[in-house]
């Protein structure tokens, strides 16, 4: 009779096999679930600022005399975030703005529409620790952000068109 001490070459590949595959499980679901909340969060942060940009938008139909900073203000300061927001807005396909869902065609296109927002602008209207970037039509309450948030392999760039994220009227 053989003397039988330790294991078996065959146990110890099927238990690491059996330890990769759990851990592999286990990577994706936790990955899966850190993106669903950075998707859960941005909505949040939008919702927060839509909520505000709704008041305003309540209050005065010409919010020229809040002293907002304009869209087109960027064209000579900040090329590069103008050209990227001037992107978003007349190329909204591009980047998976649902025309068909709070999307005015004629006001929504027009670069001039929109009101530039960064952390500190946020702030001076009542939004602190919102680490977005924003321009805001405040005529359709259209806002859309710079960086947006990636969800099933897409960027999106407004809450409204996402899973979870309200719907304009």
């Amino acid at each position: 009779m053989r003397n039988k001490k330790g294991i078996t070459i065959v146990s110890l590949v099927v238990t690491i096999t059996i330890l990769l595959l759990l851990s592999t499980v286990t990577i994706n679901v936790t990955l899966d679930t850190y993106r669903m909340a950075n998707v859960q969060s941005y909505i949040a942060k939008m919702k927060v600022i839509q909520g505000k940009v709704d008041n305003i938008s309540g209050e005065t139909s010409d919010v020229s005399g809040y002293g907002f900073q304009k869209l087109s203000d960027l064209q000579t300061t900040d090329q590069e975030t103008y050209q990227e927001f001037w992107d978003k807005i007349t190329n909204p396909a591009k980047y998976h703005i649902d025309v068909n869902t709070s999307w005015n065609a004629s006001s929504d296109t027009d670069v001039n529409n929109y009101y530039y927002f960064d952390e500190r602008d946020l702030e001076k209207i009542g939004l602190k620790n919102q680490d977005v970037v924003v321009v805001i039509n405040f005529a359709t309450r259209n806002v859309i952000s710079k960086k947006g948030v990636e969800y099933k392999g897409k960027s999106y760039y407004r809450q409204y068109d996402l899973q979870g994220g309200d719907q304009l009227h």
